[in-house]
């Protein structure tokens, strides 16, 4: 009788062995199926049953192949039957990359460890399911951007190759250049990994000096600058010089930072030979022009002093003198071509000498008081001024102008205050007119080429708009800048002369 009570402790601890066993596996946070060396399952866990959707009791005895896609039984079977054959030849915990079958039908993909377990009823083979949904979905996600950003890559290199346009790229970071297939026409062949220091010496101002480092359009970039354009000269590898206008931009992060530079280059080779015809052309008409405008002013004056000797009539005089002023304005416009034409050309050439400024231009003046209407001139000289060096005939020019500028568009009745100052190295000469005031964008306009304001268009008021940038192209080639002000009804011209003499 004592057998019955031992075959009983036994058969209650094993049941509380496989409880404590079932315990494990259901604590388990993955799926485990656990078949015989046939391939029936024997053991599954809870998970096993929340994720295929069937009861223990619906799979206990059941070939596993019930939680596989028809497409992946054989294989499995195959990884299996090797375990079966030589379990300790075989790594444990093996990955295989399947998908899983559910009641309802549906897949899971998933990775399976199959490992083998001893046991007194013989070889199991232990599967430890893996649902990997989100993690395929993710890589699904992430190839497809990848495909998406080498799809954006190629059509954007189709783009920079069609792109008539020079264009380098920098980065921030690594200092690595790029550069589209224009770009390796006009420079040639740039190393990448050298970065756009290999650019200095290459890359001119028009005037023939080269940018340093600092000075190239992608280091402006590089430090937040943006570059609308900026007429250049590129040295191409056979030492022709091409004429290009640059542009440049910085490439930020979403945070503001400067994670590199795109700078373009066009070709204006072709705009410069035009520019070049249509400057010889209008040099060419002015000068043409001239005699017969000197023939009509002269007989006008013929006309005029005639009709004194014998005491000609008002009317007769005034057509007289209407044609001597229409004559002298035609000339005025006809100078203005011809002087825009060679200093565009950069054919101009100054005569200096040593100036007394405050004479030359008081000088001036006088000899403008009949053309400026009722405008009186008031003339400020702030302190001792220096005698400079300048081409008094262009100096006189560039006042007159302005003060026939300040005349047209000023305040009727008004004054025109005119003044020299010496600030540092340089003489400062203002125009200042009462008048409205003009905008931040016609101001930035102002002394472009034929360029006429909105004032100026509104009252009807003559000229080709090439004064101001005769002023600008003559201040300059004496060394100097000019600019305009204007604020509380006042508009102001202000230009300066270097104190020592400009160098060659």
């Amino acid at each position: 009788m004592a057998a019955e009570p031992e075959a009983s402790r036994q058969t209650t601890q094993l049941a509380s062995s496989e409880a404590l066993f079932q315990g494990l596996l259901d604590s388990a946070p993955d799926p485990i199926v656990i078949v015989d060396d046939r391939g029936r399952i024997v053991l599954v866990n809870r998970q096993a049953e929340e994720t295929f959707g069937y009861t223990r009791d619906e799979l206990r005895g059941q070939v596993q192949d019930i939680l596989l896609p028809e497409r992946f039984r054989e294989a499995h079977v195959g990884h299996r039957a090797g375990y079966v054959a030589a379990p300790r030849t075989r790594p444990m915990g093996m990955g295989l990359e399947l998908y899983a079958r559910c009641k309802d039908g549906r897949e899971l993909p998933v990775e399976i460890s199959l490992s083998p377990l001893h046991t007194e009823r013989g070889l199991l083979v232990t599967s430890v399911i893996r649902d990997v949904s989100e993690r395929t979905e993710l890589l699904r996600r992430e190839q497809e951007a990848r495909n998406a950003a080498e799809a954006e890559q190629r059509r954007l290199q189709a783009l920079l190759a069609a792109v008539p346009d020079a264009i380098i790229a920098v980065d921030a970071v690594t200092g690595r250049l790029e550069q589209n297939t224009r770009a390796v026409e006009i420079f040639g062949p740039l190393d990448p990994a050298r970065g756009h220091e290999q650019r200095v010496g290459l890359v001119l101002r028009p005037d023939g000096q080269r940018l340093e480092l600092e000075e190239l359009l992608t280091s402006r970039a590089l430090r937040g600058e943006s570059i609308d354009s900026e007429e250049l000269v590129v040295l191409q590898p056979h030492g022709q010089p091409l004429p290009v206008l640059g542009r440049a931009a910085p490439v930020r992060a979403p945070d503001g930072e400067v994670t590199g530079a795109v700078v373009s280059y066009q070709d204006i080779s072709v705009l410069k030979e035009l520019e070049r015809l249509r400057e010889e052309w209008t040099s060419a008409i002015a000068h043409d022009l001239r005699q017969p405008v000197a023939a009509v002013a002269a007989h006008a004056q013929l006309l005029q002093a005639l009709g004194a000797a014998r005491d000609a009539g008002e009317t007769e005089q005034q057509a007289v003198e209407h044609i001597l002023a229409s004559a002298r304005q035609l000339y005025r416009m006809i100078s203005d071509l011809l002087d825009s034409s060679l200093l565009s050309a950069g054919r101009l050439k100054l005569e200096p000498l040593m100036v007394d400024l405050p004479t030359l231009l008081r000088a001036a003046v006088g000899r403008m008081a009949e053309t400026l209407g009722d405008h009186p001139v008031q003339f400020v000289v702030a302190g001792a001024i220096p005698r400079i060096s300048a081409d008094p005939g262009r100096l006189e020019q560039v006042v007159g102008n302005l003060i026939t500028n300040a005349a047209k568009y000023g305040t009727p009745g008004t004054p025109i205050q005119t003044s020299i100052t010496v600030h540092d190295e340089n003489v400062e000469i203002a125009v200042v007119n009462e008048g409205s005031d003009l905008s931040h964008e016609e101001i930035g306009q102002l002394f472009r080429r034929f360029y006429r304001s909105s004032r100026a268009r509104n009252t009807g008021a003559g000229g080709l708009g090439l004064g101001l940038y005769i002023c600008r192209e003559l201040v300059r080639a004496h060394g100097g800048r000019i600019w305009a002000e204007s604020a509380a009804g006042t508009v102001t011209f202000r230009f300066t002369l270097p104190l020592a003499a400009p160098s060659a």
